[in-house]
């Protein structure tokens, strides 16, 4: 596995930021309902085709790897609530407070997906940190 110091940096220090730093990051992003975004699904076609290869590896390396495999899960399962909530807010049918339920609970599963994707990216660093120092 090629390690990236400067990549690896950089996320550290991203990772070192609160989430109140996070969101000043982009201004535009403090109200999610008004600004939605669409965000992909999160694919692992590499850890999803060689599954079964994953039990050569020591039993705390498949760990983390099949963690972070459930943890992406959890993730698209997120971006699939934003997508049904972001649906929703164009539903002409809704009363003025139901919609503002609705974009609230979009503003929340935006934040569960930052929360999530932090802790994603905290755990492939660990992965990465441990490749680095078996060099």
């Amino acid at each position: 596995m090629h390690y990236d110091s400067e990549k690896s940096n950089f996320i550290d220090k991203l990772l070192e930021l609160d989430d109140e730093q996070i969101a000043n990051l982009d201004p535009y992003q403090k109200n999610f309902s008004e600004n939605s975004f669409h965000i992909p699904f999160v694919k692992l076609p590499f850890i999803d085709s060689n599954i079964s290869y994953i039990s050569l590896f020591h039993t705390e390396y498949q760990r983390q790897i099949l963690d972070v495999r459930t943890q992406v899960h959890f993730l698209n399962e997120q971006i699939e609530q934003t997508r049904y909530f972001y649906k929703m807010t164009f539903d002409g049918n809704i009363s003025d407070d139901n919609r503002a339920k609705i974009s609230q609970n979009l503003n929340n599963t935006y934040l569960k997906i930052a929360q999530t994707s932090r802790t994603i990216i905290t755990k492939i660093k660990n992965i990465l940190d441990q490749e680095k120092t078996s060099e």
